[in-house]
């Protein structure tokens, strides 16, 4: 069966609106709201119903975690701006599907936009915005469907050291758990390129060179991820930001080296597809050789035979003149003119044979 491609984004236009307009996609979920507050003794979470709810949890709690999921009601967003002095054009790119890897700082936040990555038979990637406040951190997840729970679970089960650390430590368990994500789906796009590799170098005809297309287009799209992502860590740990500490930094750092690991990984296995792919073309231009060589022999042989064949078919009068065709009259002439195309044909096979042409090593 034929594999579908996966569907574009689609925004409507902002040609001719003002900076920091907010567009949602026409398809985009209305959002879900859930509250979590935690401290080293304490625990809190809660679904949202009305922005105002959340006023009242900003100082009960160490770090307080807005966690949104969809993106259909600009209204939303507007109100969590206002609540937390989130900056028009952070606001404006949280909507924007379209946004690449990078980190901002917005007084009083610091603004990051990140890709998550699935695998389901391809790659499927989500948009996730974090702001990072004073006692706060806000996520915005493009789909429904917490993509997060593990850092959720680990929040609630007091696992590591989350729960004693401040807002800049969730940005990185976060930021963390997502890269993290890359691992599994860079294994699995591996794994369906060796298959295709295999399938290829054992002579197979179950090869999709469609589906091949597909894996070298994830390799581009997690690659086009990667990148930027790295130096937004690096961005972090690097430069004296005001709302990470300096102990955080180091966790970043560990952070970096596993997106360069995923990088190096990625351009080893991109290398690899090409030359799987050059090998296949390179397979298909040796059979139509091979076949056209084939063919190529079968008419050099015929040529002499037509000429043999075209010769004795000449309609010469030999009553009229001795030297009109006089084989014409003898009584071995037809099987003669059979044994000179017998001789002539295999005189060619035996030329062909000794020369390596046949398939003789």
């Amino acid at each position: 069966m034929q594999q579908q491609l996966p569907k574009k984004r689609r925004l409507k236009s902002k040609v001719g609106l003002p900076p920091g307009s907010l567009v949602v996609t026409a398809d985009s979920a209305k959002p879900q709201i859930v509250l979590m507050g935690y401290g080293p003794t304490d625990f809190f979470e809660k679904p949202i119903g009305e922005i105002l709810e959340i006023q009242k949890f900003r100082d009960q709690f160490p770090v307080l975690w807005v966690n949104v999921e969809g993106l259909g009601d600009p209204a939303v967003f507007t109100q969590l701006g206002e609540m937390f002095d989130i900056h028009p054009l952070a606001l404006e790119d949280i909507l924007d599907l379209r946004q690449r890897p990078k980190f901002e700082f917005h007084a009083p936040n610091h603004f990051m936009v990140v890709q998550n990555l699935d695998f389901n038979d391809e790659v499927a990637s989500e948009q996730i915005c974090i702001v990072l406040g004073k006692n706060y951190v806000l996520t915005f997840q493009e789909k429904q469907g917490d993509s997060l729970a593990i850092i959720r679970e680990r929040i609630k089960k007091d696992k590591g050291r989350i729960r004693r650390c401040g807002p800049d430590y969730l940005m990185y368990a976060i930021l963390d758990s997502i890269i993290d994500h890359y691992f599994p789906v860079l294994e699995k796009l591996s794994d369906q390129a060796e298959v295709s590799e295999n399938s290829l170098f054992d002579d197979s005809k179950d090869f999709d060179l469609q589906r091949f297309h597909r894996i070298k287009r994830d390799f581009n799209t997690i690659r086009r991820f990667l990148w930027p992502t790295r130096d937004v860590i690096a961005e972090i740990y690097l430069e004296d930001l005001p709302l990470i500490q300096p102990e955080t930094r180091a966790y970043f750092r560990d952070c970096y080296d596993h997106t360069a690991q995923m990088i190096d990984l990625v351009e080893i296995l991109r290398e690899n597809a090409s030359t799987i792919s050059d090998q296949y073309f390179s397979n298909l231009t040796i059979k139509t050789n091979e076949i056209m060589k084939v063919l190529t022999m079968i008419a050099t042989i015929f040529i002499p035979l037509s000429f043999i064949a075209g010769v004795y078919g000449m309609n010469f009068n030999s009553d009229k003149s001795p030297l009109n065709m006089p084989e014409l009259h003898w009584y071995w002439g037809y099987p003669f003119a059979l044994a000179v195309m017998t001789l002539t044909a295999t005189s060619m096979l035996v030329f062909f044979y000794r020369k390596g042409w046949l398939g003789r090593s």
